[in-house]
């Protein structure tokens, strides 16, 4: 597990990570787990709840550095506190939701309290789901492990389904070659078959 702090000034600092030459650097095959708090210790605190995951993780303390870490690298799921400084919680899912490569990565928000207006319009953005601060411990390590086997499953399905559309390409042009291969063979024995019968 690697945790990569925010950006700030335009560079990501690693905070702890396993590999110091890769700081900058995602995991190639892994998964990333995006969590988004203003409250450094809390973050810390998120971040060392989610360790045993085998995941990479970064942190952002802003709508603004969650929004650049996402141009940076592929997110699995995403914890975002909705009481943010100046950009909320809110308004950073709104414009996650608006680019397409994240219009469908899961979010669990984070809140101190929620209203019932608070719970649609979080819902409506697309979030999977609110947790109350203080957040517990199992629940919040429970919600990203079962999130994480989902976008795995997700990707190995993909990943299948690629394969077997390179299959299918690859039989049909086999067919093709072969359907070829036999009208050529069909056309040459007419031409002899009207060879002999010219005899």
């Amino acid at each position: 597990m690697r945790v990569t702090a925010g950006v700030r000034e335009g560079s990501f600092i690693a905070t702890r990570k396993d590999d110091a030459a890769q700081t900058n650097v995602a995991a190639d095959d892994g998964q990333t787990v995006l969590v988004v708090d203003d409250d450094a210790r809390l973050r810390d605190l998120l971040c060392a709840v989610l360790a045993p995951l085998d995941c990479e993780i970064v942190q952002a303390g802003s709508g603004e550095e969650a929004l650049t870490a996402l141009l940076q690298r592929k997110v699995a799921v995403i914890v975002l506190d909705k009481n943010l400084p100046g950009m909320d919680g809110f308004e950073t899912a709104q414009l996650i939701r608006e680019t397409g490569e994240f219009a469908s990565t899961p979010i669990i928000f984070l809140t101190g309290q929620a209203d019932e207006g608070d719970l649609h319009r979080g819902y409506d953005l697309g979030a999977v789901d609110f947790l109350l601060k203080p957040v517990s411990r199992q629940v919040l390590y429970a919600k990203v492990k079962a999130l994480l086997e989902l976008d795995r499953s997700f990707a190995r399905l993909h990943r299948e389904s690629a394969e077997l559309h390179e299959e299918q390409l690859r039989a049909a042009r086999s067919a093709e070659t072969r359907q070829r291969e036999e009208l050529a063979l069909t056309r040459r024995r007419e031409r002899l078959a009207n060879i002999f019968a010219k005899d």
